[in-house]
C-alpha cells in the first residue's frame, strides 16, 4: 500500500537584487530550499535592480526557506580614507524585493529573515537587505503560503 503524498502548491518567485560596486560585479547564488537557481553575477549597472523569476511545487505544512548568497566579496572591495574612519568604495548586494505569488511581502524581507556571514567574527544579523560580506541572507516562509502570508503581515 503506497504512502499519501503530502499536499503541494504550486508558487512563483519573483526576486529584485541589486549590486552596489565600483570595479568588481557581485557574485550571487539563489537557493530555493535545497535546489539551487541561479549563480550568476549581477548584470545590470550598479543600483539597478534586476529580477530573477522562478516556479516550483512546495510541501504544505512545513517552513521553507529562500537563501540568497553574496559569494565574492574580499578586502580589497572595499576602499577606505586614510584615517579608516568613512568608506569611500565598497561592493554589496542589496536584496530589494521579493514577491510570492504576485505579493510583494516587502514588510517581511527584514523581519522574516537573518544574515549570516561567512566570518564567524559577525553574529547573524537581523532586519539586514544589504549584504556586505561573503555570506548568506535567508527569508524564511510556510506553506500555505495565503495562510503565513495573513499571520505575518
Amino acid at each position: 500500500m503506497s504512502q499519501p503524498q503530502p499536499n503541494t502548491e504550486y508558487i512563483k518567485f519573483r526576486i529584485g537584487i541589486s549590486g552596489t560596486y565600483w570595479d568588481k560585479k557581485p557574485q550571487y547564488m539563489i537557493w530555493l530550499n535545497d535546489k539551487l537557481i541561479s549563480n550568476d553575477y549581477i548584470t545590470a549597472s550598479s543600483g539597478e535592480v534586476q529580477y530573477i523569476e522562478f516556479s516550483e511545487h512546495l510541501v504544505e505544512e512545513q517552513q521553507h526557506q529562500i537563501r540568497i548568497r553574496l559569494n565574492n566579496k574580499d578586502d580589497k572591495d572595499v576602499i577606505q580614507n586614510a584615517e579608516c574612519t568613512e568608506i569611500l568604495k565598497d561592493m554589496l548586494l542589496n536584496i530589494v524585493s521579493i514577491e510570492i505569488d504576485d505579493i510583494d511581502v516587502e514588510q517581511l524581507i527584514y523581519g522574516a529573515s537573518k544574515y549570516i556571514p561567512d566570518d564567524p567574527k559577525w553574529p547573524p544579523i537581523t532586519e539586514c537587505i544589504n549584504l556586505g560580506w561573503t555570506g548568506d541572507y535567508i527569508f524564511t516562509f510556510e506553506c500555505p503560503v495565503y495562510l503565513w502570508l495573513l499571520e505575518n503581515m
